[in-house]
């Protein structure tokens, strides 16, 4: 049996009895369970020492332990997952798309209002202008009435 084979079937047997396989740490914890999110290896598992994420302040060498759980995928199957992942993109880009049309719809609403608003103060100022035009009108025209 091969070495590549004989890792497949111990991480296999590993998970399937729920029991990770003990790193190369000279204490030998237990290896942790995760995720690839890589473009060459998406969603794939892999093990890897539970201590491996955490950075040391000790001037131990850090552990090197890792074992895929998961074989590659095959090329249709990389193109599937390529293809959704690229669909939860655009989604994702719709939806700030999406909350970026209704702010700009609330700022035009508000927009609006102010507008309206500044309409009906440019009424009553027009309104006054125009009373006070009248008022200097009839003034004008008692003053020249009265100077006959």
């Amino acid at each position: 049996m091969s070495s590549s084979s004989s890792t497949t079937a111990r991480t296999r047997a590993g998970e399937i009895l729920g029991v990770p396989p003990p790193c190369n740490c000279k204490d030998k914890i237990r290896s942790k369970l995760r995720q690839s999110n890589s473009d060459d290896n998406p969603a794939r598992r892999f093990y890897n020492c539970a201590r491996s994420m955490v950075s040391s302040s000790t001037a131990q060498k850090p552990c090197k332990f890792f074992d895929w759980l998961d074989d590659p995928l095959t090329p249709h199957y990389k193109a599937y997952v390529d293809g959704l992942r690229e669909e939860l993109r655009k989604r994702g880009d719709n939806h700030e798309v999406m909350k970026l049309k209704k702010k700009v719809e609330k700022q035009k609403a508000l927009r609006k209002a102010e507008r309206d608003q500044f309409e009906a103060q440019i009424g009553k100022v027009k309104t006054r202008l125009n009373i006070v035009l009248f008022s200097a009108v009839v003034f004008v025209i008692l003053l020249g009435w009265m100077m006959y």
